[in-house]
């Protein structure tokens, strides 16, 4: 059948079967030309996404660590700029290759050969992502070919000189918004202008500012100076303070905002010039201008108006980025230390005119025969009063400072036109009522970065951070990093936030420390390594054992041992806990029904007993995956350990003696973000008071001052005693808290100290601090 079918089949003419395989052959080449062209399209998108991707990632790092994630260059890039791709206005500067191991949760289509490249051997691979360290720009080295055609970004020719960022950080130091570099180092003196396009010659009259590196907020402080004729008063440098115990609780507060931009930023901007006016008496910042003199520091010691303080205060208020003010003194002297080393120190090294103004600035012995010169000029044609680009901080004229030297005066810095330079130098101080007014008397603006919260994206699952040292730390899902420097790194304290708002610490426990536990269950041994790495923390009468629910609220030993070994493997598997930032908080005095939060500027949850405590600390986690609890004692321990290894306080300032950092009745201290009770033990609704000495001693808010803060934890020594899980092993007191309070003193109670009581205990001077795992 299948034969007679095909014999009795219609043919085909030849004509016919030649156009049709013609017709075939024009279609194939169309299906293949379209298909080679699409997967050449794919590819040259894929490039495209990674570059956006990368984009992302890179921005984010540079918000964060105001560096670029890439230091080795790549010098093999002449392809790329034949194909017209990079632009010598804004590709300035080396190329390098981006650093992928730096960026968090990155996937890429290309960029494969990162994982072979040295510093070495760089140049011999395509297959790489580089980026251009002035504008930002990414290039993929390799390129993808479309006909004749090479792409290496993800713009053309026609944008070359469009793509390019606002350079928000230079030397790792922000610039502000409204803002802009201008030359310099952070080493030389970083110039920035309010003028976008100005220069060091100050030829488009920008006001200009300069960065004063502070790297150790230790060392913002004011420093013995020289008084009149150069002789180096003590008793006299000890009055000149600020803030003072005059009882002026407004620049209290101003100081300790700035002070806390400070150690953020690890610096501050001073003026270049000395605070010049234009034909308008308007205030300036710029070179060739008259000095500001003939002015005030204020209206009174107490009233800042109508001089110097407002004008400088006013200068830069419609700035959002940062706070301009009259210099502070410790300003003033952070300058003097930037220009010399030596600066107090208690060495003398004439290296800079700091401690010497012979032949330096504008004195009588250094050929002033006018009243003063105009901002920013060279006085003898080769700038010696000029010191890291900043001019005129010795001599042409005094400058007020907000510095306090008695309940009557003021102080003014840097000596005058008609002083001699050997007697008055830059470090010189002096003290004059208020309203003192003067041809040889004018002020200095500083300026500081706002300290405005910055945080990550929220994590959407839980995931690893990675800072800037290559330091990791576990982040729960929900969690964001503070991006705030200080604030974004293991060493210095590591910030995060929870959906609620509270904030955490990151507490380090090295992997390193476990020597004989050898799996993530074998809790005996995890504890027993982490009692030997915290051992001199420890207190051999307290364990962490269970005791009856009516005290620490477990209904049985089971329930206890299985919250415990929780925490144990957590620990031992991501390298560390959480603990609060601050003590717990409510928001209303004495109220027990409230949640606890974890937050600045509350009122201590105190009146708790501990199995109260345990259960408002299990109330924190309700929103979240992870655990939250009142700390074990052993987590306590880990604390104190971790602040010792980070370098911040030595041992015996842990668990001998916490006078000289936390919260008890023998210390000082100024009051600056909360407030606190008095010895009535009612709550005074006062900020900023200076407290000293007294009988009882005084509870502050959460996060009150920064004199009790260490690795961004705020109050572990003092203020309230802390309850822990841990337990003392006799029957009538058996519930622990740690800390001291502060109603104690400071070098019997230290941070580490452990103190047992019965299970109704619930006073005011007892609260409680959350851990999370």
């Amino acid at each position: 059948m299948i034969k007679h079918k095909i014999e009795n089949a219609k043919g085909v003419t030849l004509t016919t079967l030649a156009i049709t395989i013609a017709v075939l052959m024009i279609l194939v080449n169309v299906i293949v030309y379209n298909v080679g062209n699409n997967l050449k399209l794919g590819r040259l998108e894929e490039m495209k996404a990674d570059i956006d991707n990368l984009r992302g990632k890179v921005s984010s790092y540079y918000a964060q660590y105001g560096k670029i994630p890439a230091e080795i260059e790549y010098t093999n890039v002449e392809h790329i700029r034949k194909a017209g791709v990079i632009s010598d206005e804004v590709d300035k500067g080396s190329f390098l290759v981006i650093d992928l191991s730096a960026l968090e949760n990155l996937t890429l289509n290309k960029g494969k050969d990162f994982e072979k490249i040295t510093k070495e051997n760089v140049n011999e691979y395509t297959d790489l992502y580089i980026i251009n360290e002035t504008s930002h720009n990414i290039f993929y080295v390799a390129g993808i070919t479309i006909d004749d055609k090479t792409y290496y970004t993800d713009y053309t020719a026609e944008d070359i000189d469009k793509n390019s960022v606002t350079l928000n950080y230079i030397d790792g130091v922000k610039i502000p918004e409204g803002f802009y570099y201008v030359g310099g180092t952070k080493e030389t003196g970083l110039v920035i202008s309010d003028v976008e396009g100005d220069d060091l010659d100050n030829t488009k009259q920008g006001n200009q500012f300069v960065w004063v590196p502070v790297p150790n907020i230790d060392d913002f402080h004011t420093v013995a100076g020289y008084y009149n004729n150069g002789i180096e008063q003590e008793a006299y440098w000890k009055s000149c303070i600020e803030p003072s115990t005059y009882g002026y609780t407004k620049e209290m507060a101003e100081y300790e905002e700035m002070k806390n931009s400070v150690k953020i930023h690890q610096g501050f901007f001073i003026g270049r010039y000395e605070t010049g006016k234009d034909t308008n008496n308007k205030v300036v910042v710029k070179k060739d201008m008259p000095a500001y003199t003939n002015i005030t520091w204020g209206k009174s010691i107490t009233d800042d108006t109508g001089g110097a303080v407002e004008l400088a205060k006013n200068f830069a208020n419609e700035k959002e980025s940062v706070v301009s003010t009259l210099c502070y003194g410790v300003q003033w002297d952070a300058t003097m230390q930037f220009f010399d080393s030596n600066y107090g120190k208690g060495t003398v090294e004439n290296t800079s005119y700091v401690k010497n103004g012979e032949g330096k600035g504008w004195y009588t012995n250094n050929g002033s025969k006018n009243p003063q010169h105009k901002t920013g000029i060279d006085v003898d044609n080769n700038a010696s009063n000029c010191v890291n680009n900043i001019y005129d901080m010795a001599g042409n004229v005094w400058e007020w400072t907000m510095e306090v030297t008695s309940s009557n005066y003021r102080v003014h810095r840097g000596g005058g036109y008609n002083n001699s330079g050997t007697s008055f130098p830059s470090a010189s101080r002096s003290g004059n009522i208020p309203t003192r007014q003067g041809t040889d008397l004018g002020f200095r603006i500083a300026l500081y970065l706002k300290a405005e919260k910055d945080w990550s994206p929220i994590y959407d699952a839980e995931g690893t951070y990675q800072d800037k040292n290559g330091d990791t730390a576990y982040i729960p899902e929900g969690f964001c990093v503070s991006q705030l420097p200080g604030e974004n790194t293991i060493d210095e304290g590591l910030v995060v936030k929870d959906s609620n708002d509270n904030e955490w610490i990151w507490i380090e426990v090295p992997k390193s420390i476990y020597t004989t536990a050898t799996s993530s269950t074998d809790y005996t041994n995890i504890e027993k390594d982490m009692q030997a790495y915290a051992s001199a923390y420890r207190m051999s009468s307290y364990v962490d054992k269970y005791y009856s629910q009516a005290q620490h609220g477990f209904t049985n030993e089971t329930e206890y041992n299985n919250w415990k070994n929780s925490m144990l493997t957590s620990v031992y598997e991501k390298g560390g806990f959480y603990i609060g930032r601050y003590e717990a908080g409510r928001k209303e005095e004495n109220s027990s029904n409230q949640p606890a939060v974890i937050q600045q500027g509350y009122y201590p949850y105190n009146n708790v007993t501990c199995s109260q405590a345990q259960k408002l600390a299990k109330e924190l986690n309700k929103n979240n995956t992870n655990t939250t609890s009142l700390m074990f004692g052993i987590q306590w321990d880990l604390v104190m350990k971790f602040i010792e290894a980070k370098g911040v306080k030595p041992q015996d300032e842990l668990n001998s003696d916490s006078t000289a950092w936390g919260n008890y009745y023998n210390t000082g201290y100024y009051v600056t973000r909360g407030y606190y009770y008095n010895n009535n033990y009612g709550f005074l609704n006062t900020q900023s008071n200076y407290y000293k000495n007294g009988n009882v001693g005084v509870l502050l808010t959460t996060g009150a001052t920064e004199r009790n803060c260490v690795l961004n934890i705020y109050d572990i020594a003092g203020n309230v005693n802390e309850w822990t899980l841990s337990y003392n092993n006799y029957s009538s007191y058996p519930c622990t808290y740690r800390g001291g309070y502060y109603g104690d003193i400071g070098y019997y109670y230290s941070a580490y100290y452990a103190i047992d009581t019965n299970v109704s205990y619930s006073t005011m001077d007892t609260g409680f601090r959350p851990a999370l795992w």
